[in-house]
């Protein structure tokens, strides 16, 4: 709800720590001789390819997110009622969550980071 009213907030708690995790694991590192860790490089294609994994599914719970609010609120007035409030966050999140886990198990991360592959000239 945040995000369709223009509030920043939403889209950094929405994508913001997964790009921490696929920076992270974008990130090579080397070990010395007392064990101690280096950063060695930092792997853009994989960072890419991870990000299209990753946030493709982030990107469509967001927008199922923002759609579901206001159908939810034109059905109610339809029906005669009023929802506002706890009731619209969950409709949300249950919206979102539905369509990231329609998204992913249907193979749409797979397809996002095949297609992130093939842009970047990247093998599997």
């Amino acid at each position: 709800m945040g995000w369709s009213t223009g509030k920043l907030g939403t889209g950094l708690i929405t994508f913001a720590p997964t790009a921490a995790l696929d920076a992270w694991s974008s990130i090579e590192f080397d070990l010395d001789a007392n064990g101690k860790r280096h950063i060695r490089s930092f792997d853009t294609n994989k960072f890419l390819v991870a990000s299209a994994r990753n946030q493709s599914g982030n990107a469509l719970g967001l927008a199922a997110s923002v759609a579901a609010v206001p159908v939810a609120v034109a059905i109610t007035a339809g029906l005669g009622l009023t929802v506002v409030g706890a009731p619209l966050v969950l409709i949300g999140l249950a919206a979102g969550v539905a369509v990231q886990v329609i998204w992913n198990a249907s193979g749409g991360a797979d397809f996002a980071e095949s297609q992130a592959r093939a842009a970047l000239g990247m093998s599997r």
